[in-house]
Protein backbone atom coordinates (compact mmCIF):
# COMPACT_ATOMS: atom_id res chain seq x y z
CA UNK A 1 0.00 0.00 0.00
CA UNK A 2 1.60 3.34 -0.94
CA UNK A 3 2.04 6.12 1.51
CA UNK A 4 -0.75 7.98 -0.76
CA UNK A 5 -3.23 5.47 -0.31
CA UNK A 6 -3.20 5.06 3.30
CA UNK A 7 -3.74 8.35 3.94
CA UNK A 8 -6.55 8.24 1.46
CA UNK A 9 -8.02 5.52 3.81
CA UNK A 10 -7.33 7.60 7.18
CA UNK A 11 -9.34 10.11 5.81
CA UNK A 12 -12.33 8.76 5.20
CA UNK A 13 -14.70 9.82 7.76
CA UNK A 14 -18.22 7.79 7.41
CA UNK A 15 -21.94 8.80 8.46
CA UNK A 16 -21.53 6.35 11.57
CA UNK A 17 -18.41 8.36 12.69
CA UNK A 18 -20.18 11.54 12.78
CA UNK A 19 -23.49 10.27 14.31
CA UNK A 20 -21.25 8.60 17.38
CA UNK A 21 -19.02 11.86 18.00
CA UNK A 22 -20.40 13.11 21.64
CA UNK A 23 -21.69 17.16 20.96
CA UNK A 24 -22.42 17.69 24.38
CA UNK A 25 -25.46 19.60 23.60
CA UNK A 26 -28.12 18.24 22.31
CA UNK A 27 -29.59 18.03 25.66
CA UNK A 28 -31.74 20.94 26.60
CA UNK A 29 -32.20 19.48 29.97
CA UNK A 30 -28.92 20.02 32.49
CA UNK A 31 -29.03 16.75 34.86
CA UNK A 32 -31.35 14.58 32.90
CA UNK A 33 -30.05 11.54 33.82
CA UNK A 34 -29.90 12.66 38.03
CA UNK A 35 -25.76 12.01 38.41
CA UNK A 36 -25.61 15.10 40.22
CA UNK A 37 -26.71 15.46 43.99
CA UNK A 38 -25.29 18.71 45.51
CA UNK A 39 -27.50 19.54 47.86
CA UNK A 40 -27.82 15.85 49.58
CA UNK A 41 -29.76 12.35 48.67
CA UNK A 42 -33.27 12.56 50.60
CA UNK A 43 -35.55 15.58 50.77
CA UNK A 44 -39.05 16.08 52.31
CA UNK A 45 -39.79 18.75 50.00
CA UNK A 46 -42.96 21.84 50.83
CA UNK A 47 -42.90 24.38 48.02
CA UNK A 48 -40.40 25.02 45.28
CA UNK A 49 -37.25 23.38 46.94
CA UNK A 50 -34.38 21.99 44.97
CA UNK A 51 -33.34 18.13 45.00
CA UNK A 52 -31.40 16.63 42.53
CA UNK A 53 -28.93 19.26 41.00
CA UNK A 54 -31.62 21.36 38.25
CA UNK A 55 -34.40 19.84 39.44
CA UNK A 56 -37.06 21.94 41.24
CA UNK A 57 -40.73 21.24 43.12
CA UNK A 58 -43.37 22.99 42.08
CA UNK A 59 -45.24 24.07 45.21
CA UNK A 60 -46.31 20.36 46.15
CA UNK A 61 -45.73 18.10 48.99
CA UNK A 62 -43.30 15.35 48.93
CA UNK A 63 -40.35 13.12 49.78
CA UNK A 64 -37.58 12.53 47.07
CA UNK A 65 -35.03 10.05 47.11
CA UNK A 66 -31.90 9.08 45.41
CA UNK A 67 -32.72 6.06 43.92
CA UNK A 68 -30.39 3.40 42.09
CA UNK A 69 -33.61 1.47 40.39
CA UNK A 70 -32.85 2.39 37.08
CA UNK A 71 -33.16 1.63 33.55
CA UNK A 72 -29.62 0.40 31.36
CA UNK A 73 -27.23 2.67 31.09
CA UNK A 74 -28.10 4.70 34.05
CA UNK A 75 -26.61 5.06 37.74
CA UNK A 76 -29.46 6.78 39.82
CA UNK A 77 -32.73 7.80 39.35
CA UNK A 78 -35.35 10.14 41.50
CA UNK A 79 -37.87 8.56 43.47
CA UNK A 80 -41.16 10.27 44.53
CA UNK A 81 -43.42 9.47 46.82
CA UNK A 82 -46.44 12.14 47.21
CA UNK A 83 -49.73 12.05 49.07
CA UNK A 84 -53.16 11.61 48.00
CA UNK A 85 -53.71 15.33 47.66
CA UNK A 86 -50.79 15.97 45.91
CA UNK A 87 -49.97 16.01 41.98
CA UNK A 88 -45.96 15.14 42.99
CA UNK A 89 -44.85 17.79 40.62
CA UNK A 90 -41.48 18.72 39.66
CA UNK A 91 -39.74 20.43 37.03
CA UNK A 92 -36.64 21.89 35.45
CA UNK A 93 -36.71 25.57 34.61
CA UNK A 94 -34.44 26.35 31.54
CA UNK A 95 -32.87 29.67 31.45
CA UNK A 96 -33.68 32.49 28.52
CA UNK A 97 -30.32 32.39 27.16
CA UNK A 98 -30.57 28.84 26.00
CA UNK A 99 -33.97 28.82 25.00
CA UNK A 100 -34.15 31.81 21.86
CA UNK A 101 -33.04 29.26 19.16
CA UNK A 102 -36.38 27.66 19.78
CA UNK A 103 -38.96 30.03 18.15
CA UNK A 104 -41.04 28.46 16.03
CA UNK A 105 -39.15 24.73 16.74
CA UNK A 106 -40.34 21.62 17.30
CA UNK A 107 -39.21 20.05 19.92
CA UNK A 108 -39.72 16.55 21.85
CA UNK A 109 -39.35 15.43 25.51
CA UNK A 110 -38.28 11.95 26.33
CA UNK A 111 -37.89 10.58 29.73
CA UNK A 112 -37.61 7.36 31.70
CA UNK A 113 -40.23 5.91 34.28
CA UNK A 114 -42.04 3.65 36.22
CA UNK A 115 -44.65 3.47 38.57
CA UNK A 116 -43.68 1.72 41.44
CA UNK A 117 -47.43 2.41 42.69
CA UNK A 118 -50.38 4.24 42.85
CA UNK A 119 -51.68 6.54 39.89
CA UNK A 120 -50.03 5.59 36.71
CA UNK A 121 -50.98 8.50 34.47
CA UNK A 122 -48.65 11.60 33.80
CA UNK A 123 -48.76 14.85 32.26
CA UNK A 124 -46.27 16.68 31.34
CA UNK A 125 -46.76 20.58 30.82
CA UNK A 126 -44.76 23.49 28.92
CA UNK A 127 -44.68 26.83 30.59
CA UNK A 128 -43.04 30.42 29.97
CA UNK A 129 -42.11 33.20 32.87
CA UNK A 130 -43.73 36.26 32.71
CA UNK A 131 -40.44 38.30 31.80
CA UNK A 132 -37.25 36.82 30.93
CA UNK A 133 -35.62 34.72 33.54
CA UNK A 134 -38.46 35.82 35.94
CA UNK A 135 -41.01 33.30 37.14
CA UNK A 136 -42.88 35.37 39.39
CA UNK A 137 -45.58 34.69 37.22
CA UNK A 138 -45.72 32.24 34.32
CA UNK A 139 -48.52 30.82 31.66
CA UNK A 140 -48.90 27.01 30.19
CA UNK A 141 -48.27 26.93 26.48
CA UNK A 142 -48.36 22.83 26.00
CA UNK A 143 -49.79 19.94 27.65
CA UNK A 144 -50.00 16.09 27.02
CA UNK A 145 -50.54 13.77 28.80
CA UNK A 146 -49.80 9.55 29.26
CA UNK A 147 -52.81 7.03 30.95
CA UNK A 148 -50.11 4.71 32.08
CA UNK A 149 -46.12 5.01 32.51
CA UNK A 150 -45.86 1.26 33.22
CA UNK A 151 -44.79 -0.90 36.26
CA UNK A 152 -41.85 -1.52 34.40
CA UNK A 153 -39.06 1.08 32.85
CA UNK A 154 -39.94 2.62 30.41
CA UNK A 155 -39.26 5.31 27.92
CA UNK A 156 -41.77 7.64 26.89
CA UNK A 157 -41.64 10.66 24.59
CA UNK A 158 -43.68 14.08 24.09
CA UNK A 159 -42.94 16.05 20.74
CA UNK A 160 -44.36 19.79 20.71
CA UNK A 161 -44.65 22.12 17.48
CA UNK A 162 -44.18 24.98 16.57
CA UNK A 163 -42.73 27.10 19.82
CA UNK A 164 -44.05 30.29 20.23
CA UNK A 165 -42.23 33.03 20.14
CA UNK A 166 -42.70 33.63 24.25
CA UNK A 167 -40.43 30.39 24.82
CA UNK A 168 -37.05 33.00 24.12
CA UNK A 169 -37.77 34.23 27.61
CA UNK A 170 -36.98 31.33 29.51
CA UNK A 171 -38.87 27.79 29.64
CA UNK A 172 -39.81 24.99 32.33
CA UNK A 173 -40.62 21.41 31.77
CA UNK A 174 -42.59 20.42 34.47
CA UNK A 175 -44.02 16.58 35.19
CA UNK A 176 -46.70 15.40 37.33
CA UNK A 177 -49.68 13.28 38.26
CA UNK A 178 -53.44 13.43 38.90
CA UNK A 179 -54.09 13.03 42.71
CA UNK A 180 -55.87 10.67 44.38
CA UNK A 181 -53.95 8.49 46.28
CA UNK A 182 -50.59 8.19 47.55
CA UNK A 183 -48.28 7.28 44.43
CA UNK A 184 -44.41 6.26 44.16
CA UNK A 185 -42.41 6.67 40.80
CA UNK A 186 -39.16 7.08 39.46
CA UNK A 187 -37.60 8.94 36.52
CA UNK A 188 -34.30 9.14 34.76
CA UNK A 189 -33.33 10.09 31.59
CA UNK A 190 -34.76 13.19 30.54
CA UNK A 191 -33.91 14.71 27.33
CA UNK A 192 -34.92 17.68 25.58
CA UNK A 193 -34.08 18.29 21.86
CA UNK A 194 -34.41 19.97 18.83
CA UNK A 195 -36.97 17.71 16.40
CA UNK A 196 -39.25 15.19 16.22
CA UNK A 197 -37.57 12.17 17.15
CA UNK A 198 -36.44 11.35 19.97
CA UNK A 199 -32.87 10.30 19.87
CA UNK A 200 -30.80 7.85 22.52
CA UNK A 201 -29.93 9.82 25.79
CA UNK A 202 -26.91 12.13 25.54
CA UNK A 203 -24.64 10.83 28.27
CA UNK A 204 -22.18 13.73 29.17
CA UNK A 205 -19.19 12.84 31.49
CA UNK A 206 -19.61 13.94 34.73
CA UNK A 207 -17.40 16.40 35.15
CA UNK A 208 -19.37 18.55 32.17
CA UNK A 209 -22.63 17.87 33.56
CA UNK A 210 -21.23 18.79 37.33
CA UNK A 211 -19.77 22.26 35.45
CA UNK A 212 -23.00 23.07 34.12
CA UNK A 213 -24.99 22.49 37.49
CA UNK A 214 -22.20 24.87 39.07
CA UNK A 215 -23.27 27.76 37.09
CA UNK A 216 -26.74 27.68 39.06
CA UNK A 217 -25.53 26.13 42.50
CA UNK A 218 -22.02 25.66 43.93
CA UNK A 219 -20.88 24.56 47.49
CA UNK A 220 -17.42 24.29 48.85
CA UNK A 221 -18.60 21.34 50.84
CA UNK A 222 -17.29 17.98 49.10
CA UNK A 223 -20.06 16.31 46.84
CA UNK A 224 -21.91 14.10 49.30
CA UNK A 225 -21.77 16.28 52.77
CA UNK A 226 -25.13 18.46 53.35
CA UNK A 227 -24.09 22.26 53.19
CA UNK A 228 -23.91 22.95 56.88
CA UNK A 229 -22.45 20.03 58.11
CA UNK A 230 -19.80 19.36 60.60
CA UNK A 231 -16.38 19.18 58.41
CA UNK A 232 -13.08 20.54 58.32
CA UNK A 233 -12.36 18.59 54.95
CA UNK A 234 -13.17 19.67 51.22
CA UNK A 235 -12.71 23.53 49.71
CA UNK A 236 -12.47 25.30 52.81
CA UNK A 237 -11.65 28.96 51.79
CA UNK A 238 -8.95 30.74 53.70
CA UNK A 239 -7.03 33.92 54.35
CA UNK A 240 -7.23 37.10 56.16
CA UNK A 241 -4.82 39.59 57.72
CA UNK A 242 -5.61 42.32 59.85
CA UNK A 243 -6.98 45.63 58.21
CA UNK A 244 -5.44 48.18 60.55
CA UNK A 245 -3.27 47.84 63.97
CA UNK A 246 -6.11 50.15 65.19
CA UNK A 247 -9.20 48.16 64.71
CA UNK A 248 -10.13 44.32 65.37
CA UNK A 249 -11.45 42.97 61.92
CA UNK A 250 -9.90 41.34 59.70
CA UNK A 251 -9.80 40.90 55.83
CA UNK A 252 -11.78 37.47 54.82
CA UNK A 253 -11.01 34.99 52.14
CA UNK A 254 -12.02 36.27 48.38
CA UNK A 255 -13.39 33.52 47.51
CA UNK A 256 -13.50 33.00 43.25
CA UNK A 257 -16.25 30.55 42.24
CA UNK A 258 -15.36 27.04 40.31
CA UNK A 259 -17.72 28.24 37.54
CA UNK A 260 -19.30 31.80 37.07
CA UNK A 261 -22.88 32.00 37.91
CA UNK A 262 -25.71 32.95 35.79
CA UNK A 263 -26.17 35.65 37.77
CA UNK A 264 -25.57 37.33 41.51
CA UNK A 265 -25.74 34.00 43.78
CA UNK A 266 -27.46 34.08 47.78
CA UNK A 267 -24.75 33.55 49.61
CA UNK A 268 -24.51 31.59 52.91
CA UNK A 269 -20.87 31.34 55.01
CA UNK A 270 -20.73 28.78 57.33
CA UNK A 271 -17.79 27.98 59.97
CA UNK A 272 -16.20 24.06 59.79
CA UNK A 273 -18.97 23.18 62.74
CA UNK A 274 -21.75 24.08 60.43
CA UNK A 275 -23.07 27.36 61.90
CA UNK A 276 -24.54 29.38 59.57
CA UNK A 277 -23.36 33.19 58.92
CA UNK A 278 -20.30 32.12 60.59
CA UNK A 279 -16.56 31.42 60.59
CA UNK A 280 -14.01 30.32 62.07
CA UNK A 281 -10.86 32.21 63.32
CA UNK A 282 -7.43 30.12 63.53
CA UNK A 283 -3.71 31.29 64.52
CA UNK A 284 -0.94 28.31 64.92
CA UNK A 285 -0.73 27.22 68.15
CA UNK A 286 -3.84 28.74 69.40
CA UNK A 287 -6.26 26.58 67.44
CA UNK A 288 -9.30 27.24 66.00
CA UNK A 289 -12.05 29.72 67.24
CA UNK A 290 -15.46 28.53 65.89
CA UNK A 291 -19.31 30.59 65.27
CA UNK A 292 -17.39 34.05 64.85
CA UNK A 293 -19.46 36.74 63.01
CA UNK A 294 -18.87 37.20 59.11
CA UNK A 295 -19.50 38.76 56.40
CA UNK A 296 -20.17 39.04 53.03
CA UNK A 297 -19.52 42.20 50.41
CA UNK A 298 -19.10 42.57 46.82
CA UNK A 299 -20.71 39.64 45.90
CA UNK A 300 -20.65 38.88 41.91
CA UNK A 301 -21.26 36.29 39.34
CA UNK A 302 -17.40 35.38 39.90
CA UNK A 303 -16.64 35.59 43.44
CA UNK A 304 -16.62 37.79 46.73
CA UNK A 305 -15.07 39.18 49.56
CA UNK A 306 -15.61 38.34 53.44
CA UNK A 307 -14.29 40.40 56.33
CA UNK A 308 -14.85 39.21 60.03
CA UNK A 309 -14.33 40.97 63.80
CA UNK A 310 -11.60 39.35 65.30
CA UNK A 311 -9.91 39.81 68.68
CA UNK A 312 -5.53 40.58 68.33
CA UNK A 313 -5.05 37.01 68.64
CA UNK A 314 -6.34 35.30 65.61
CA UNK A 315 -5.19 35.92 62.09
CA UNK A 316 -7.07 34.20 59.93
CA UNK A 317 -10.42 33.34 58.73
CA UNK A 318 -11.37 29.96 56.81
CA UNK A 319 -15.21 29.93 56.02
CA UNK A 320 -17.53 27.08 53.88
CA UNK A 321 -20.16 28.38 51.96
CA UNK A 322 -23.17 27.66 49.14
CA UNK A 323 -23.82 30.28 46.13
CA UNK A 324 -27.16 29.87 45.16
CA UNK A 325 -28.27 31.20 41.27
CA UNK A 326 -31.46 29.09 40.40
CA UNK A 327 -33.55 30.69 38.78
Amino acid sequence: MTRAVDLAKRAVITTEDLTNIPSGAKNLIINGDMSIWQRGTSFSATGTDYTADRWQTQGQVWTGTRSTDVPDDFQYSLDITSGSGSYGSFGQKIEAVNCKHLVGKTVTLSFYSKAVSGETNCYVLLKVPSAEDNWTSSSNISTQSISDIGSTWTKHSFTFTNLPSSVATGLLVMIFHGIGQTTQRRYTGFQLEVGDTATPFEHRPYDMELARCKRYYEKSYPIGTFAGSTVVAGRRQMGGSNVSATTSFLSGPIITFEVEKRTTPTIVLYDSAGNSGKCVRYQLGLGDSQNENITALDIGSTGLYTYSASGASRSGVGVHFTADAEL
